[in-house]
């Protein structure tokens, strides 16, 4: 009995020291707007050769072992001006990332005619 509780108690310990390893691993990233902190939500978040979107809360678990010395992350969203990032080694990633607004305008709006096609018809 104590050789099976023992051997539980091993493996129980090696799973919670695997699971704690794993979970250093993310980076927690929230993206909010500059003007009013709102969480943005369906952010893209390219990390190296990995693409995340954030969740209803704005934020996204992104897998530090994917991100090298020298990568490149963007932080993008439709409405606001990408922001990149370049990691040093040493240094903390933000926790938060503010998002600007951006505002396109279009000058003019032209629209084409075309043909209607209609179902049935026998031209060939």
């Amino acid at each position: 009995m104590n050789k099976l509780f023992l051997l539980s108690f091993l493996l129980l310990a090696g799973c919670s020291r695997a699971f704690s390893q794993q979970k250093n691993k993310l980076w927690y990233l929230t993206v909010t707007d500059s003007l009013n902190r709102n969480r943005i939500e369906r952010a893209t978040v390219s990390a190296g050769r990995s693409i995340y979107v954030t969740g209803a809360d704005g934020s996204a678990a992104i897998n530090r072992g994917l991100i090298k010395t020298g990568d490149t992350i963007q932080i993008s969203c439709v409405g606001y001006q990408t922001i990149t990032i370049i990691p040093v080694a040493g240094r903390k990633m933000p926790d938060t990332v503010r998002l600007m607004t951006v505002t396109n305008s279009l000058r003019e709006v032209r629209i084409h005619p075309v043909n209607p096609i209609i179902l049935g018809d026998a031209r060939k």
